[in-house]
């Protein structure tokens, strides 16, 4: 049995397990998103599920070069009163900039994971749950 490197998985993106709250009718702000590798540019949407449709969620953009503040102002004040998932996107930048890949909920432990052909990660989502 023979592994062979194929490269270092970078996880970057929010912690998990993070609770913030809005109030209907009022302009809604979060501060203090804790995670690894945020920058300004991030965005969030208020969705049932990540991976959804997020037809009509509003989405509020880091407005800080930490990538821990976002603001939705009145945008997301529509929304009916319940408990969403806050899911998390790094935009495209340029052609050239590596993938960035979503893992809702996820916590990542290290910055940085050393990946073979032969190996796999699993992940742990805020509910305890393993996404891989």
């Amino acid at each position: 049995d023979f592994r062979t490197p194929v490269g270092t998985l970078v996880l970057q993106g929010p912690i998990g397990g993070q609770t913030f709250r809005c109030d209907v009718g009022r302009p809604c702000r979060i501060s203090g998103l804790d995670g690894i590798g945020l920058r300004r540019g991030d965005s969030f949407r208020p969705l049932a599920q990540c991976g959804m449709s997020g037809k009509g969620a509003p989405v509020a953009y880091a407005g800080d070069e930490k990538g821990t503040d976002f603001d939705w102002g009145m945008s997301a004040a529509h929304l009916e009163p319940k408990a969403y998932r806050l899911c998390w996107c790094r935009p495209w930048v340029t052609e050239k900039s590596p993938p960035v890949f979503l893992l809702p909920n996820a916590t990542p432990t290290t910055n940085t994971t050393t990946t073979t052909a032969t190996s796999t990660r699993e992940m742990e989502d805020g509910n305890g749950s393993n996404t891989s």
